[in-house]
């Protein structure tokens, strides 16, 4: 079912680190796997039932205040680090982050929305000498459905989006992330 025209969004953390981000780690690209590409879990939930962990490190300007306070945190990996509060809302996998010898609970959600969002007409490219292209400016599909909370573009499953309804969840939950208006095509 196709949404009328609607406004999407980009996550925004309200922690004020100028760009430090959560380090999780990730060697085998287990997370990376299943969480952006959206390939089977399976490895990633065997590794957990046996012990692993997934654990990430806050850096530099990061003080745990600023996490406990924080619904919404920028990572190095493009994938949304969601408090708790969340975890009934968008379900996922427990990650441990460290910040200054204190250790916090996020989740990082299994976004299963994969959508064709990105509108390749209207967004700008730049061309590498290797003939890739890659978005420069990006604009999204005015007529992408919104009948989700959160979905990855199809193509270019790093690209995050929240729909309407998912902001409107927040302010109803109170929780402290900030949203900003992504450029639609009309």
């Amino acid at each position: 079912m196709m949404g009328t025209m609607t406004q999407l969004y980009s996550l925004v953390s309200t922690a004020p680190t100028r760009g430090d981000v959560i380090d999780i780690a990730d060697p085998d690209r287990r997370i990376w796997n299943a969480l952006v590409m959206g390939e089977d879990a399976d490895p990633l939930d065997r590794a957990i039932q046996h012990g692993a962990r997934i654990t990430a490190e806050a850096q530099g300007r990061f003080r745990p205040r600023m996490l406990e306070k924080s619904d919404y945190l920028s990572a190095n990996l493009p994938i949304p680090l969601f408090s708790e509060r969340l975890a009934a809302h968008v379900p996922g996998y427990a990650c441990a982050i460290t910040c200054k010898g204190k250790e916090l609970t996020f989740v990082l959600p299994r976004i299963r929305e994969y959508r064709d969002l990105l509108d390749p007409d209207a967004t700008s490219w730049r061309t590498s000498s290797s003939g890739s292209r890659f978005p420069l400016s990006v604009v999204y599909r005015g007529d992408a459905s919104d009948d989700f909370l959160l979905a990855r573009d199809r193509t270019y499953p790093s690209m995050v989006l929240a729909s309407q309804a998912f902001v409107d969840l927040c302010a109803a939950e109170r929780l402290n992330i900030d949203f900003a208006p992504v450029t639609m095509s009309a």
